[in-house]
């Protein structure tokens, strides 16, 4: 990761706050964030809630109408039309999201998608970004800490880690692992090794020992074709 000044985990009112404080203060501010910037608050808290008691009040405020000296038809009462209720909702949300954006953009506050945490030396570490979050067994894993794991194994060349549905569990953790050349590895013993230095829920349920990477379209590594290589028969270990 780039150097910064300081590194603001998580881009909730606290969050953005603190980094345009300190971009004001003239520091190189970067800014983690694993979904949208605005947090709980603007996405799915206070603004959306907010939205729906204004409407709850104009719908009360026209019942009592002629108490403010207007008069309906008689019998006429207002219809809720929730569809067009709901977008007002999200437009006030996505309005207020873009300009929050626009501003740190502005204020040279570089955003970072994904999910960071601290290292041990103080320093912060991106380890994945919110797309490719597995979410097994209600554990949200970021691929790119395990991936990272495995490449520490002497006889590890290459790993990618993705998820792949599972009726019973959401995702379960698939691996490909590429052997350097002339070792001798097999799942048991890796399963083991990684149990030694991670969480159990961590480590992966299904091992594919390859002679490469899968890649995508573009040549690079893709972790959306660990699960096209995890539909093929003949692959697990």
């Amino acid at each position: 990761m780039t150097d910064y000044d300081v590194i603001v985990l998580g881009g909730g009112p606290g969050g953005y706050a603190a980094a345009l404080y300190g971009a004001s203060a003239g520091l190189k501010m970067a800014l983690v964030e694993e979904k949208k910037v605005g947090g709980t608050c603007l996405h799915r808290g206070c603004i959306p809630a907010k939205a729906l008691l204004q409407a709850a009040e104009v719908y009360r405020t026209i019942g009592h109408a002629d108490s403010f000296g207007f008069r309906l038809p008689e019998g006429a009462t207002a219809v809720t039309d929730w569809p067009a209720v709901n977008a007002r909702k999200s437009g006030i949300v996505n309005q207020l999201h873009g300009g929050l954006s626009g501003l740190l953009r502005r204020r040279k506050v570089t955003i970072i998608e994904g999910h960071g945490r601290l290292t041990a030396d103080g320093a912060v570490a991106l380890i994945g970004r919110a797309k490719d979050i597995i979410s097994r067994g209600g554990n949200k894993i970021a691929p790119l800490e395990i991936d990272n794991l495995l490449t520490e194994h002497p006889d590890i060349a290459a790993a990618l880690c993705a998820g792949v549905a599972d009726e019973r569990l959401g995702e379960v953790i698939h691996a490909v692992i590429v052997t350097r050349a002339g070792a001798r590895l097999d799942a048991k013993t890796l399963r083991d090794w990684l149990l030694a230095r991670t969480e159990r829920f961590k480590v992966p349920d299904v091992f594919h020992f390859r002679d490469a990477l899968p890649a995508g379209a573009s040549g690079k590594a893709d972790r959306r074709a660990v699960a096209q290589l995890a539909a093929q028969p003949g692959n697990r270990r």
